[in-house]
């Protein structure tokens, strides 16, 4: 009889001791089925708000919505999980599932304006992913994706130095593979060196010529310098490569759009030079398009038949969204809005008008004036969280973290109050 107690005893102690490590399996096997479950949400997510571009439907807004927030959750839950396993039993976790938790952590990242998330929530994910990523290659030393993915927390840091310095560890590696020379192109454009991203666009197509990223991002760049000739011929290198792509299909659909009103309009204006609307539609077309100087041409011929705050707002947005903008043009954006005659006719009253007047004054380094600006619109929709986010962002550039996370946090409350419930 003892023996058999003590059988059972030592039997007990075998089980508790494996209990954690089964636990944890498991856990680890739930964090990756919600990561399945995610990766199709968004898919669905990104579908659907490429749809709103070919057609405006409100099915396809509200598509986009639920399956945002569904990936959102089923993402954090893969997250949930994978720290579940790290606090029971890290042992049981490799290169790749650091990397598989790195990469969620990223994808967390709200970058929408206004995001849902504070200055300090980003900081935490994006140091979570790097983490992660660390940890992955300290298992797995030559894991290219993993560099990359710090690449990309660098990114968000605005760090570029750094960015680009992870994207060489990784060419180091794998000097041949063309997603790195994507990251490296993205990075540049991100920080507006177009130049150098078309470089490494065209060498990761040099060493796939089938790289769909690698033609968009192309496409993108030739946007938004200007040159949609060039965009319409690597979109359509897109579909020839893949006919069903709805990134290259929604671009495409812009600038046949854009040039087809340009074309019917300028008829129309032939028989009337002077139509206000007329000059004004193609004026918006071409800025579509990227095609700032054209556009800004047409809107100062409008302004002249008619000096409105919108046109002056038109011009305004033109000179200011310009990636080659200079010190001139965003004085003159500063000026044609701030005049006596379109004051006068209600601009400093109009969201549009104060919102691009803040915009401006920001660019030009003026916070004080972009902060009074801001806070006007605020009194005009107090329940717009897109204007708490801006003033936010103003309080982050001049230094001042406490103001700025205020305000994000209010931000982020609107949204989510907003779309979400």
């Amino acid at each position: 009889m003892r023996r058999i107690l003590y059988c059972l005893f030592l039997g007990i102690i075998v089980i508790g001791c494996q209990k954690p490590h089964f636990i944890a399996d498991n856990y680890l096997k739930q964090a990756k089925k919600y990561l399945e479950e995610a990766k199709k949400y968004q898919e669905e997510w990104y579908k659907n708000s490429a749809l709103t571009g070919i057609e405006s439907d409100p099915k396809y807004i509200e598509a986009m919505v639920i399956y945002e927030k569904k990936y959102r959750e089923t993402n954090q839950m893969a997250i949930k999980y994978y720290e579940k396993v790290i606090k029971m039993n890290p042992q049981i976790l490799n290169g790749e599932d650091y990397l598989k938790l790195g990469n969620a952590y990223f994808e967390s990242l709200d970058t929408s304006k206004p995001s849902i998330q504070t200055l300090t929530q980003k900081e935490k994910i994006i140091d979570k992913a790097m983490k992660s990523f660390e940890l992955a290659l300290k298992l797995t030393p030559k894991m290219i994706d993993a560099y990359l993915g710090l690449a990309l927390c660098y990114e968000m840091k605005h760090q570029w130095d750094e960015a680009i310095s992870e994207c060489k560890k990784a060419l180091a590696l794998e000097p041949k593979n063309a997603n790195i020379y994507v990251i490296m192109g993205e990075i540049y454009r991100w920080k507006g060196k177009f130049d150098l991203a078309e470089v490494n666009f065209n060498k990761a197509i040099e060493i796939d010529d089938t790289h769909i990223n690698a033609y968009l991002n192309l496409a993108g760049v030739s946007l938004t310098t200007g040159q949609p000739e060039k965009a319409l011929t690597r979109l359509k290198k897109v579909l020839y490569i893949k006919p069903d792509n709805l990134s290259a299909k929604v671009s495409l659909k812009i600038i046949d759009d854009s040039f087809s009103t340009i074309k019917q309009t300028k008829e129309k204006l032939r028989k009337d030079p002077k139509n206000f609307q007329l000059l004004r539609t193609i004026g918006r077309s071409y800025d579509q398009v990227g095609m700032w100087s054209e556009a800004l041409k047409v809107y100062k011929e409008a302004y002249k038949v008619s000096p409105t705050y919108s046109i002056a707002c038109d011009i305004a947005q033109c000179l200011i969204s310009n990636p080659f903008r200079t010190e001139e043009d965003i004085k003159s954006a500063i000026k044609i809005l701030e005049e006596p005659r379109v004051q006068v006719k209600g601009g400093l009253k109009d969201f549009l008008t104060l919102e691009t007047l803040a915009r401006a004054y920001k660019a030009d380094n003026d916070y004080e004036k972009a902060l009074e600006s801001y806070k006007e619109l605020m009194k005009l929709d107090p329940k717009n969280g897109l204007v708490y986010y801006y003033i936010g962002e103003v309080y982050e550039e001049i230094g001042n973290r406490k103001k700025a996370e205020q305000f994000f946090k209010k931000a982020s409350k609107l949204k989510q109050s907003q779309q979400f419930h």
